[in-house]
């Protein structure tokens, strides 16, 4: 968890930070001189807005497929770095570092919704560009919205530590718009991760503290609930057929309904129950599709 408590960052938002509004945008901030967040834009109307702030690049962290040519059109470039719910990977990190420092400013960062992701991201490039301290940056994710049940998110911009400049020099300059490979084998690996740790937090022989069970079953399946609902978003379900598209449905259904009962403070036999049925769900979509 973030070693910081919320109450004491009150006063730490860096004074750059300020809230815009722009048709095609939400949760639009400028950050700093150069560096802007927010969602992804929206039709051309976003874009035109972009253009005319001086954007020259966007930064997606999202999984799903940016809108390259519309970019384009307007003059602006696009790069695809994603990221997870559950924090910045060091490699990503590193990477959103240099893409800021070798490609044509200012930028605009964003993932979906402008909301969790996008500003973690922004926040460690704040770190290492801006000279933001962990403080100042987890005050930025707090202004920005992000949920703190993204407990991956805080602590990546808690620990991070600016790349040095041999990390740097060994990072490649191509930075695609687009992705070419399929992120679903990357979100199955997460997906079994996650529940490990889920049905781990039931297990004697592990190190969750019995004060911590609750908490880290919350954040387990919200982390799951998101990764399900990223696979149709980042186009894992092109191409399948409908059993896939089913159970996926039904396993994204089974966990937004176990993620309520926990956040009810629900009865610990129908948790129990509840993590069951998403264990036969997975079973059942490995049997037909991966075993």
């Amino acid at each position: 968890m973030v070693s910081f408590a919320m109450e004491s960052l009150t006063n730490t938002l860096p004074s750059t930070v300020k809230s815009l509004h722009a048709d095609g945008i939400t949760n639009f901030f400028q950050v700093t001189p150069s560096i802007y967040s927010g969602s992804a834009p929206e039709n051309r109307i976003g874009f035109d807005e972009l253009k005319n702030l001086g954007i020259k690049t966007i930064i997606s962290v999202d999984g799903a497929k940016p809108d390259v040519a519309m970019a384009k059109s307007f003059g602006l470039r696009y790069v695809q770095i994603p990221i997870g719910y559950d924090g910045v990977p060091t490699e990503q990190a590193v990477r959103l570092v240099k893409a800021i420092e070798t490609l044509p400013g200012p930028f605009y960062i964003h993932c979906h919704h402008g909301i969790h992701r996008g500003p973690a991201a922004v926040a460690v490039i704040c770190e290492a560009e801006a000279g933001w301290s962990p403080q100042e940056a987890i005050t930025w994710m707090t202004k920005a919205g992000t949920d703190t049940n993204y407990s991956g998110l805080f602590k990546s911009v808690a620990t991070f530590k600016k790349p040095s400049s041999n990390e740097l020099a060994m990072t490649g300059t191509g930075f695609p718009p687009i992705l070419s490979k399929s992120r679903l084998a990357d979100e199955m690996v997460k997906i079994d991760s996650q529940y490990d740790t889920l049905k781990n937090t039931s297990d004697p022989s592990t190190l969750t503290p019995p004060s911590r069970k609750r908490e880290v079953e919350q954040n387990s399946v919200l982390l799951l609930l998101e990764l399900f609902k990223e696979i149709p978003r980042t186009g894992g379900i092109e191409g399948r057929d409908s059993m896939f598209i089913s159970m996926l449905t039904n396993a994204t259904s089974d966990t937004k309904a176990l993620y309520a009962t926990l956040g009810n403070n629900g009865k610990e036999r129908n948790i129990r129950e509840q993590i069951a049925l998403l264990k036969h769900d997975c079973q059942q979509c490995h049997q037909k599709f991966r075993n």
